[in-house]
């Protein structure tokens, strides 16, 4: 019997659309049985050779997440019973590469151990079946989640700074280290703590209203998988299309400044709930038309932010000319982070 083939589809992020890849690279067999070299729930991972922190092996429980480079699974210590994030990079990819997160953990933690609390960083690497696996620790959920939830929605102004600072903040970690992250964006931003509690507050029109808020702002940057380490050639390309500053677009040489283009766009979505260069994600449907992208012009898109320091905070990181967008440090001084601003930075 013919073996009988299937195009991939992928949910894009727009509404009633999918992504279609029509390349052979993604076609799916669908009467084979799954690839021996493929990792399973209930498989036992652990590497004593590139042991970082860990002092036992993990045991894959279920599929939490998927990236460009393969799958995250939430996993369980064995001997503590708590629960882990592991990212299995498929056999298809050649990067990241799981020495590399060893390098950069070994970084961090040796040269700026300040940084731990505001980066998630690989517990253990090794790599199984031919499969390389990052172990890192298992956080509650994303920014691009917490975006999405509509009842929290707007985020208290309070909030939303503290969670841009410290994104500032471990960026400022990186790029002391001559690292580059990226890939910035709210799928890489993990919230410590996603409980919220509710409150009454007096609104604008003297009425009382109940409001979910978050018990948390604590935030850690993730997929540090493909940072660009020092001494690295720039790779193009680099991020993710709604983030990607025009250099990156443009397929020229980039340095940290791409980092602060994205965490700008990031602030935008705080503040809006839209993206701010949504069609640098134009995608094609399975009829092989473009699907619906809302453009609006610059003056229109900078109305949806109310707030006069936000804004400016914005247009300062998102600077066409990477030359003209201040570095992480003079960003971190923004008057639009308050008493957060005088924080002194060692």
């Amino acid at each position: 019997m013919s073996t009988r083939l299937k195009i991939a589809t992928f949910h894009s992020p727009f509404k009633n659309s999918r992504r279609l890849y029509p390349s052979s690279h993604f076609l799916i067999r669908t009467n084979q049985p799954p690839s021996p070299d493929m990792v399973r729930a209930g498989d036992k991972i652990g590497n004593q050779n590139f042991r970082i922190y860990r002092k036992s092996r993990v045991s894959l429980v279920c599929i939490i997440g998927r990236g460009s480079s393969g799958y995250v699974w939430k996993a369980k210590d064995e001997n503590s019973d708590k629960l882990v994030a592991v990212k299995v990079i498929t056999s298809r990819t050649k990067s990241p590469v799981p020495s590399k997160c060893l390098l950069l953990s070994h970084m961090v933690s040796d040269l700026a151990p300040e940084a731990l609390r505001h980066l998630c960083i690989a517990e253990d690497v090794g790599t199984m079946r031919g499969q390389g696996y990052i172990i890192t620790r298992l956080y509650s959920t994303d920014l691009s989640t917490l975006i999405n939830a509509e009842r929290l929605f707007p985020l208290p102004k309070d909030h939303s700074t503290a969670i841009i600072w410290q994104i500032l903040r471990g960026l400022y970690y990186l790029h002391s280290l001559g690292v580059i992250h990226g890939d910035i964006k709210p799928a890489n931003i993990l919230l410590k703590d996603a409980a919220t509690f509710t409150c009454r507050q007096l609104g604008l029109d003297g009425e009382f209203q109940t409001r979910e808020l978050l018990r948390s702002t604590e935030v850690v940057i993730c997929d540090l998988d493909d940072a660009r380490l020092p001494r690295q050639n720039a790779y193009l390309p680099a991020g993710t299309p709604p983030y990607r500053p025009p250099e990156v677009a443009e397929c020229l040489d980039w340095d940290s400044k791409v980092d602060i283009f994205a965490t700008g766009c990031v602030a935008y979505e705080l503040f809006t709930r839209r993206q701010l260069f949504p069609e640098q994600n134009l995608t094609i449907n399975a009829l092989g038309h473009l699907n619906h992208v809302e453009i609006l012009s610059q003056p229109m898109k900078w109305a949806f932010v109310r707030d006069p320091d936000a804004l400016n905070f914005v247009q300062q990181s998102v600077q066409r000319l990477a030359t003209q967008r201040p570095p992480v440090k003079l960003l971190l001084k923004h008057r639009l982070f308050g008493s957060l601003a005088n924080i002194e930075i060692k």
